[in-house]
């Protein structure tokens, strides 16, 4: 009788909180790599990661990351995600533009997170050699990642990078562009090949996600294959466009982030596009846009990391 009791009177009580609208909605619990579920992150800063040839073609320069940890997290198979600065591939650090918040922010949420430095510079008469550089750099830093996933305790089959106006066109590179596909300027008798020899050679250079704040690509017919893309950009970018861009100089056509994410889409691929509508460029990274910044790219990463 007891028993029963106690089930009218809770049906009684959801009939009562129905008629009022007062239902009471069930709490959500923090999700890992979706919710910030880490309170310390642990980092370790200047990780050589590689070597390579200098942009003036005469000796080399060391490679460095620093990487974020959740502290005390017992978990030993986790996602890493990569993040790369901007500056036009002249300027920029891995500490700088907030990289190191987005960083914690990720790794709060129980990624392996790293910044990389890459190589900047650009000599004189060259155009596409910066990014390969750069795209070089990167492809070293996720081998390093896999050579050493069992001591930074990442899941090699869960690697993601994102980046920031060079650094999300480095990404887009990365992600999309095959050996088939290398600018005809570019000497690779002396720069390499698309893998290039920054380190840890032997390693596959493969991603399984990208997200590319502001940056742009030099034909969107590249962008096939299943790798999913997140993008964001403002529509008022006053550097690089968020649709596109003709530069009748150089005789080139830029494609932003609009066009990349209606490619995406005609072709299958998983996308989403963050607009924002700031009259800047790298304004995303900094208040009042850095949060939604962040908690868009999580959400984005989430349906494939967890």
């Amino acid at each position: 009788m007891k028993y029963t009791f106690l089930i009218s009177a809770a049906t009684l009580l959801l009939i009562s909180c129905s008629k009022t609208g007062d239902v009471p909605a069930i709490p959500q619990l923090p999700e890992r790599y979706k919710d910030e579920i880490f309170t310390n992150v642990l980092i370790t800063n200047n990780i050589k990661y590689g070597q390579a040839l200098r942009y003036t073609g005469s000796g080399t320069e060391d490679l460095m990351l620093d990487l974020y940890q959740p502290e005390a997290d017992t978990e030993s198979s986790r996602p890493l995600v990569i993040g790369v600065h901007g500056g036009a591939f002249i300027t920029g650090d891995k500490q700088a533009a907030n990289w190191p918040e987005v960083c914690k922010a990720f790794a709060k949420r129980g990624y392996v997170a790293a910044s990389i430095n890459y190589r900047l510079g650009r000599a004189a008469g060259e155009e596409y050699e910066p990014a390969w550089r750069a795209q070089q750099d990167l492809r070293a830093a996720i081998r390093f990642a896999r050579a050493n996933a069992t001591a930074i305790k990442i899941n090699s089959s869960k690697i993601y990078i994102m980046g920031s106006s060079a650094g999300g066109a480095t990404c887009l590179i990365t992600a999309y562009m095959d050996a088939a596909e290398a600018p005809a300027s570019v000497n690779q008798a002396i720069w390499g090949n698309i893998e290039g020899s920054s380190g840890s050679p032997g390693y596959s250079s493969a991603v399984s996600g990208v997200v590319s704040m502001w940056g742009g690509v030099s034909d969107t017919l590249g962008i096939t294959g299943p790798i999913p893309v997140g993008l964001l950009h403002s529509f008022y970018d006053p550097t690089a466009p968020y649709q596109s861009q003709y530069d009748p100089v150089r005789n080139v056509t830029t494609y932003g982030s609009f066009s990349i994410n209606a490619r995406a889409r005609n072709t299958g691929i998983v996308t989403d596009l963050k607009t924002y509508y700031y009259n800047g460029h790298d304004d995303g990274l900094y208040p009042p846009y850095l949060d939604s910044t962040i908690k868009f790219s999580a959400n984005f990463l989430y349906p494939f990391a967890k």
